[in-house]
């Protein structure tokens, strides 16, 4: 039993972290805000152009953790509810099937690039393809491959001339 413990030990405290961390992102999710107005001495400090609240520097002291993973579970669960349906509400019904769609499709096209990109028979490009991500680029006055040979071609040829 005492073997059964220590190998679930660690997972036990992963998943206590992972659910403080999520309360913690989670943690303005159904809050009201909270105004607070400051009280000036006199009028004069009222004026628009006198901020004085924002030299004001505020600590504080951070909210201790809660330790039952119950209601740790159950805030987080509640909060992340609250969320989804908060985005639910705004974004039509059709439009988040599509949204889904698209967010999949995407993904998935990124999940084959990668698994192209491990394999060795795509390390292999043609030339014809690299000059089409190169002239892809987003800054056209880096050089591209060819360009680079064709400089450094000419380079050696008039080194190579003068040298004779």
């Amino acid at each position: 039993m005492i073997a059964y413990i220590k190998n679930r030990a660690d997972a036990y405290v992963m998943l206590r972290f992972s659910l403080w961390n999520l309360n913690e992102i989670l943690r303005h999710v159904d809050r009201t805000d909270k105004l607070s107005r400051m009280k000036y001495p006199n009028s004069y400090l009222r004026l628009p152009l006198l901020k004085f609240e924002m030299l004001t520097m505020r600590a504080v002291a951070p909210e201790p953790y809660e330790e039952n993973i119950d209601t740790i579970m159950h805030t987080v669960i509640r909060k992340v509810h609250k969320l989804m349906s908060a985005y639910k509400e705004e974004v039509p019904a059709d439009a988040l099937k599509q949204f889904v769609n698209n967010y999949q499709d995407i993904f998935l096209e990124n999940m084959e690039i990668e698994d192209i990109g491990d394999s060795a028979e795509v390390q292999e490009h043609d030339d014809d393809e690299e000059d089409m991500l190169q002239e892809s680029k987003p800054l056209h006055n880096v050089l591209n491959r060819k360009q680079i040979k064709a400089q450094s071609a000419k380079l050696v040829e008039e080194l190579s001339k003068k040298e004779d």
